[in-house]
């Protein structure tokens, strides 16, 4: 029924937050098409759809439901490409790192002009409002308020600046700024040891970025290493574009023994994630496993099969000793079921 009336708009999903930018975007586009299907299924289908309908509908109406889908929805539109360069395979997060930055820096300045930046959101907001005969007018204030606060406006536009756009653009940043703090750059400084990025930054911004890497991961002799790691690639006369499509596995395996701490650095860069993409596309291997046979397993045993799902190939290869571990396991065990 929802592809009947909004067909182009997708669910939501609670694992994936490139979707999710996604969907609500898509969302605050389609706000009036939504709005006119919801009083359509209010009006006919069975019982239980006219009354979802009808819920969801009213909830609509509601000035900060605008309020609140616009901010995020235009939000969201700036931060969706990050979440879809996070997660791809071919990850620049240096390039990333910068532009995560610019985006800070323009949401601060966001919050700097708040007037101006509040003016265009409800006048975005009116614009929905009047395509759904909504009238935007700021809830009632008493004396006595126990389930919210009174904030003080003069005007609608003003109370809406003070409730809601101020505190999330102030939460926005907050969240950008742990995400992206100073304190996780010896992170990113590690891919400065890849060639491409090497080879474009001078020898004393090298050693001032191995020093912080040095010193953050307790990694010995990493400064008089990078001096021959830099000359080794210099002396090999590749051009940009070859270096870019080095992988990073491939500078792992081009250490020699002579590059023991630069190979430390590349093994940490390679072991730790960017974001929880990868945690966040294994709950479809569920879908493999979580059959009707399987619905009555504990979550340790399921968790099991999941891992073993996501990693056959391993499983594979061990094949024979798996077996043997779980013949030995069961025979550990005193059979419940009595045989007669």
């Amino acid at each position: 029924m929802r592809r009947q009336y909004v067909p182009n708009m997708p669910t939501l999903c609670e694992t994936r937050w490139s979707h999710k930018y996604k969907s609500i975007r898509i969302f605050h586009k389609n706000i009036p098409t939504i709005y006119e299907a919801l009083e359509n299924l209010s009006k006919e289908g069975n019982t239980s759809t006219r009354k979802s309908a009808f819920q969801l509908q009213s909830a609509m109406q509601r000035p900060v439901f605008l309020v609140c889908a616009t901010i995020i929805g235009k939000y969201s539109n700036i931060l969706e490409p990050v979440a879809n360069i996070l997660q791809s395979k071919s990850l620049d997060l240096l390039n990333c790192t910068d532009h995560v930055n610019t985006i800070s820096s323009l949401i601060k300045e966001h919050r700097e002009n708040v007037d101006d930046t509040a003016k265009g959101i409800m006048f975005e907001v009116n614009e929905i409002a009047d395509q759904l005969n909504i009238t935007i007018a700021a809830p009632r204030t008493s004396k006595t308020q126990t389930h919210r606060t009174n904030t003080p406006a003069n005007s609608t536009d003003e109370y809406f600046k003070r409730s809601i756009i101020i505190p999330y653009l102030d939460s926005l940043i907050m969240s950008l700024g742990l995400r992206f703090s100073e304190t996780n750059l010896p992170a990113y400084s590690i891919l400065q040891l890849h060639p491409y990025h090497m080879l474009q930054i001078s020898s004393q911004q090298m050693k001032s970025r191995v020093q912080t890497i040095s010193a953050f991961y307790e990694i010995e002799g990493l400064e008089y290493e990078i001096e021959l790691w830099r000359k080794l690639w210099v002396d090999k006369g590749l051009t940009y574009d070859v270096l870019k499509d080095i992988d990073l596995i491939d500078c792992y395996k081009e250490c020699s023994a002579y590059f023991p701490s630069v190979k430390t650095c590349l093994a940490i860069s390679l072991a730790q994630p960017c974001t929880t993409s990868s945690v966040e596309r294994s709950f479809s291997t569920l879908r493999r496993v979580k059959t009707w046979l399987r619905a009555t397993m504990a979550t340790e045993r399921l968790s099991g099969l999941c891992l073993l799902s996501i990693h056959r190939k391993m499983a594979h290869d061990r094949k024979e000793e798996l077996q043997m571990k779980v013949l030995e396991k069961f025979a550990e065990d005193k059979r419940r079921i009595v045989l007669l």
